[in-house]
C-alpha cells in the first residue's frame, strides 16, 4: 500500500474513533425504579454527562457525585423509609459544574450536601428530616445557584438552605424563588455564614419562607471577625413566630447592604423579642446600610407583656453606627409589650452618627421611633417626612444626646400632636392640613370646590409635602358614604354640585384629622329639568398613578447612596457551564472530529492532485 493511501486510511480511522468517543461522552442514560444505587453510581463514575431518573425509587443510598454531571428527573420520586434515614444523605457533591433538578425527594436526613462552588439546584421538591441543602466548604464558595425549589424540614435546629465557609470567602451566590417551610424550634429558612472571612455580594431574592417554631428565623446571615457587605436581600415573603424575619448577627462589620421590598409578618407568642429586620454588630461597625420599601407587620399576644415586636432594629456593641438609612418602610405593630418599637437604632457602649429615618409609614400602639446610645452619643439624627400614628411615644432619644438630632416635616396624624410624646429631640416642624369650601357658579344649584392643603405648622410653606409616604384622604357625605379617596400627599381638590334644596354635609378624613363642612351647602336656586343631580369627582388618581407616585422622591440625604446591588434584582437564568448530554443518541460532532475531517479533506485533495 502506498504511503498516501496509508495516510488517507489513518485519517478516516481517527475521525471514526473520535466520533464514537464523542457519542459516548455526551449520551443520556435513563434509570427507572428497578435500578439500584450501584447501577446509578456506576454510571455517575463514567464519562456520561446526563442522567435521567424516571418513576419511583425506594431507599436509595448515598450517591457520590465526583465529576461534572447533570442529574434530572422526569416524574421521578426518590423516597426513603424514615426509620432507616439516620444521618443518611442522598447526594454528596464534591465536583463543580453539577446540576440537580426536577426531582421529588422525601425522607432523607440531609438531601443534598456539597463542599464546592459552581453548582445549580433547581425545580426540586424536597422534604427533609434535617437540613435540606447543606453546602459547606473550607475553600471560597461562589456561584452556587439554588432556585425554584419547594423545601420543608421536620426537625429542630435544621435549615432549609445553608451555605457556610470556614476561613474562606462566601460570595456571589444566588438563592431565589424558593418556597421554604419549617415546623420545629430554632430552625432557619435560609442561612449564610462565613467564619474568619468576608461574606459579600450574595443575593437572596423572591423566596417565600414560613417558620412556625419559636426561635426559627426566616433569613439569617452571620460571620466572625470580618466584613459582611454588598449583599442584597429583597422581595422575600417571610412569616415567623417569635423570631426575626431578616437577622444579621456578626462579630465584625456590617456595611453597604440593601434590604428592600420584603413582606415580613411577626407573631410574637413567647417571651422573646422579635424583629422584622434585625442587624446586630457585636464587635465592629455598621455603615451605610439601606433598609427601604419593606412591609413589616408584628403582633404580640395580648397576654404576652414580657416581649416586644420591632419593625427595624439596628444594634452595635462597642462600635459606631454611621450613615445608615431607613426609608419608605411600612411598619405596623400591635403590641402591649413594653419592648415594642417601630424603628429602633441602638448602640451599646457605642456611638450613632448620621442616621436617616425618612418617609416611613409607622402605625403602632407603642413607641414609634426609639434611638439610643448607652455609654455613647447620638449625633446628626435626621427624622423627616414620616407618617407616624401611635397612642404611645412618637420619638425618644436615650442616653447622651449629641448634636443636630432633629425631627422635621413629619405628619403625626392630626394638626395638634401631643408634644409630651417627644423626648430629647428637637421638633423643628411638622405638617398640618387645612381645608376650605369655595362657592362658584356654572350649575343650576350651587357648585362647590372643596380642597385641602398641607403646610408646615405656623407657616404657609408647603415644603416638599409630596415626599410623605402613601396614605389616603377620604371624602364622606352626610350619610357617611364614601364619595372619593385619593393619595393624601397629592393635596386634593373636589368639585361637587349640591342638589336643590338639600342641606348636605361633607367630611374630609386624613388619619385622625377630621374636617367637616355642613350648613353652608344649602342651595338657593331650584334646578332646571336638565340639571344632573349626580355628584362629580374630578382630579382623582387611579391605582397606577398612586403606585407610580409612591417612589423614593429623589431621596439623597447627605452622601448616602444605594450600592450597586439595587432592589430590582433580576434572577439570573444562566446555569453553571455543564455540557448536558442529549439522549442515548449521538448529540453531534464535537470540535475535534470537525478538525480531523478538515485534515482528511486536505489529505484527499493533496492525494488527488498528485
Amino acid at each position: 500500500m502506498k504511503p498516501k493511501q496509508k495516510f488517507l486510511l489513518f485519517s478516516i480511522f481517527l475521525i471514526l474513533l473520535f466520533m464514537s468517543l464523542s457519542s459516548v461522552s455526551s449520551a443520556t442514560v435513563t434509570f427507572t425504579g428497578v435500578n439500584t444505587t450501584n447501577d446509578i453510581q456506576n454510571i455517575i463514575s463514567t464519562t456520561v454527562d446526563d442522567i435521567v431518573l424516571e418513576g419511583e425509587f425506594n431507599n436509595l443510598s448515598t450517591l457520590n457525585i465526583n465529576r461534572s454531571i447533570k442529574i434530572s428527573g422526569e416524574n421521578a420520586t426518590i423516597s426513603r423509609n424514615t426509620s432507616n434515614s439516620a444521618n443518611l444523605i442522598l447526594f454528596n457533591v464534591t465536583a463543580t459544574n453539577v446540576i440537580i433538578e426536577n426531582l421529588k425527594i422525601v425522607g432523607y436526613n440531609t438531601t443534598i450536601t456539597s463542599n464546592t462552588s459552581d453548582i445549580l439546584i433547581q425545580n426540586n421538591q424536597i422534604t427533609s428530616i434535617n437540613t435540606a441543602i447543606n453546602i459547606s466548604s473550607t475553600s471560597d464558595l461562589k456561584n452556587v445557584q439554588i432556585k425554584n425549589n419547594t423545601i420543608s424540614t421536620n426537625r429542630g435546629t435544621a435549615y432549609g438552605i445553608s451555605l457556610s465557609t470556614n476561613s474562606a470567602k462566601l460570595y456571589d451566590n444566588l438563592i431565589s424563588d424558593n418556597t421554604i417551610s419549617t415546623n420545629q424550634t430554632n430552625n432557619v429558612g435560609i442561612y449564610l455564614f462565613a467564619n474568619g472571612s468576608n461574606l459579600y455580594e450574595n443575593t437572596i431574592f423572591n423566596n417565600t419562607i414560613t417558620t412556625t417554631g419559636a426561635g426559627s428565623h426566616g433569613i439569617h446571615l452571620g460571620l466572625n471577625d470580618s466584613v459582611l457587605y454588598n449583599n442584597n436581600i429583597s422581595a422575600n415573603t417571610i412569616t415567623v413566630r417569635s423570631a426575626h424575619g431578616v437577622y444579621i448577627f456578626i462579630n465584625g462589620t456590617i456595611e453597604n447592604n440593601n434590604i428592600s421590598k420584603n413582606n415580613i409578618t411577626l407573631d410574637v407568642a413567647t417571651a422573646t423579642n422579635s424583629s422584622g429586620i434585625f442587624l446586630n454588630a457585636q464587635s465592629g461597625n455598621m455603615n451605610k446600610n439601606n433598609i427601604f420599601d419593606n412591609n413589616i407587620k408584628g403582633t404580640v399576644s395580648s397576654t404576652n407583656t414580657g416581649a416586644g415586636a420591632r419593625g427595624v432594629d439596628l444594634q452595635v456593641r462597642s462600635g459606631i453606627m454611621i450613615d445608615n438609612t431607613i426609608f419608605y418602610n411600612n411598619v405596623t405593630i400591635s403590641s402591649n409589650g413594653s419592648s415594642s418599637y417601630g424603628i429602633f437604632p441602638y448602640a451599646i457602649a457605642g456611638t450613632i452618627n448620621n442616621t436617616y429615618i425618612y418617609g416611613n409609614n409607622i402605625d403602632v400602639n407603642c413607641t414609634a421611633i426609639r434611638v439610643g446610645a448607652s455609654g455613647g452619643t447620638v449625633n446628626n439624627l435626621n427624622i423627616s417626612y414620616n407618617r407616624i400614628l401611635t397612642n404611645g411615644v412618637f420619638m425618644t432619644v436615650d442616653g447622651s444626646t449629641g448634636v443636630n438630632n432633629t425631627a422635621s416635616t413629619n405628619w403625626f396624624g392630626n394638626n395638634t400632636p401631643d408634644m409630651n410624646k417627644f423626648n430629647n429631640i428637637d421638633v423643628l416642624s411638622y405638617y398640618v392640613v387645612n381645608a376650605n369650601a369655595i362657592k362658584s357658579t356654572g350649575f343650576v344649584g350651587e357648585n362647590w370646590t372643596i380642597n385641602y392643603t398641607f403646610h408646615l405648622n405656623g407657616t404657609n410653606n408647603a415644603g416638599d409635602y409630596n415626599k410623605l409616604p402613601f396614605f389616603q384622604a377620604i371624602l364622606f357625605d352626610l350619610s357617611n358614604n364614601q364619595v372619593d379617596e385619593r393619595t393624601a400627599y397629592d393635596s386634593g381638590i373636589w368639585k361637587i354640585a349640591i342638589d336643590y334644596p338639600k342641606v348636605d354635609q361633607f367630611t374630609i378624613v386624613l388619619d385622625n384629622e377630621i374636617i367637616t363642612f355642613n350648613e353652608a351647602f344649602k342651595s338657593s336656586e331650584a334646578p332646571d329639568e336638565n340639571h344632573n343631580n349626580s355628584t362629580k369627582h374630578n382630579d382623582t388618581k387611579d391605582s397606577d398613578d398612586i403606585n407610580q407616585n409612591y417612589n423614593h422622591k429623589d431621596f439623597n440625604p447627605g452622601n448616602n447612596t444605594l450600592n450597586k446591588n439595587s432592589s430590582n434584582v433580576e434572577t439570573p437564568t444562566d446555569s453553571p457551564n455543564v455540557s448536558a448530554g442529549a439522549s442515548t443518541k449521538n448529540t453531534g460532532i464535537g470540535i475535534i472530529p470537525v478538525l480531523l475531517t478538515l485534515i482528511a479533506s486536505v489529505g484527499l485533495l493533496t492525494y488527488r492532485r498528485k
